[in-house]
């Protein structure tokens, strides 16, 4: 028998190691501003130190080669049907903003005196490349974006891995966000929770059912919005098999229950989560109203249910007129 829980397998251990490198790895600030320069920033300082040295010739050829790798795949695209690509300004523009910033992270003199001033401190200029990174990372995105649009035009039929893919995305992004973002930031409070014991402080124990009971009603808003974006790969699945097949209704219905239980789940996790707080607000270090629920996460829900409605009735109009005929 196939197994048919893979996805749900990945997403686990995707969080179960996010989890654990926030909980325990030694993590910094600086440490991920540094992680979030890379490649570029060590690329950029090596051409710095190559022009600027005895290296010359290599760290140029570098910075030529470097720039000119967002424009391999239009070329190539040209090359094999001998016509100009349409899409290649898109390419052209993330070659120019490479080579601008591969160019300001090998002279940083530029960068400080542009951004900082003379007086430039590292740690704003290391943040600064990684922001320029992902700026880099944007451009990149858009850029194929704006090509698997081209290609769902061309060949319809390529929507639906396409659209599985950027499920994928969405899923991953919610997990990391709760499980390594909210996991760091409740490990940062309970460090502080530790400091103001030391000093003397009552109520720390309560401060640290209250940091964890928070990280849980995350967890459980976004649990719920990652079971239903699992509900429409499978769904994206079973339609892409038979789009009025006998199992995508039933598939259909799982996820529209899956959508109105992660609205319901997001909705109930903070309202308790704010009410708890409130209720002890007299003893905490901190106090943080949240909604569990960003605007993003309720269109995304709200779309997803939508859809699934629209489905459905499209199934049922298609029945009903081939029962007509």
């Amino acid at each position: 028998m196939k197994f048919k829980y893979w996805d749900e397998v990945f997403a686990g251990a995707l969080a179960l190691v996010c989890i654990f490198v926030a909980a325990f790895a030694g993590f910094s600030e600086e440490s991920a501003a540094q992680l979030i320069r890379q490649p570029f920033g060590s690329i950029g300082e090596w051409i710095g130190k190559s022009v600027r040295g005895d290296n010359a010739a290599g760290g140029w050829a570098l910075y030529v080669f470097m720039g000119l790798l967002p424009l391999v795949y239009p070329a190539v695209r040209m090359a094999v049907t001998r016509r100009f690509y349409k899409l290649s300004p898109i390419w052209l523009l993330l070659s120019g903003y490479t080579y601008a910033m591969l160019y300001l992270i090998a002279y940083p003199d530029i960068l400080a005196s542009a951004v900082f001033g003379e007086e430039a401190e590292w740690a704003y200029r290391i943040a600064t490349e990684g922001g320029m990174s992902v700026l880099w990372a944007a451009l990149l995105a858009l850029c194929v974006l704006v090509e698997c649009i081209a290609a769902v035009r061309q060949r319809p039929q390529r929507s639906y891995p396409l659209a599985q893919a950027v499920v994928y995305l969405i899923a991953a992004g919610f997990i990391v966000a709760v499980c390594f973002g909210g996991v760091y930031d409740a490990r940062v409070a309970v460090d502080t929770a530790k400091l103001m014991n030391n000093l003397g402080v009552k109520h720390v124990g309560l401060n640290y059912f209250v940091i964890v009971f928070r990280l849980l009603c995350n967890m459980a808003a976004t649990g719920a919005v990652v079971w239903m974006l699992l509900e429409s790969l499978k769904t994206l699945r079973t339609m892409k098999a038979d789009m009025f097949g006998t199992d995508v209704v039933p598939r259909l219905n799982r996820l529209s229950r899956a959508a109105k239980g992660a609205l319901y789940v997001g909705l109930g996790s903070s309202i308790v989560s704010n009410a708890v707080q409130l209720a002890l607000t007299k003893w905490l270090f901190t106090v943080t109203y949240t909604v569990a629920f960003s605007l993003t996460v309720l269109l995304v829900v709200c779309l997803v249910a939508i859809a699934a409605e629209v489905m459905k009735r499209a199934i049922a109009a298609h029945e009903e007129n081939q029962l007509t005929v």
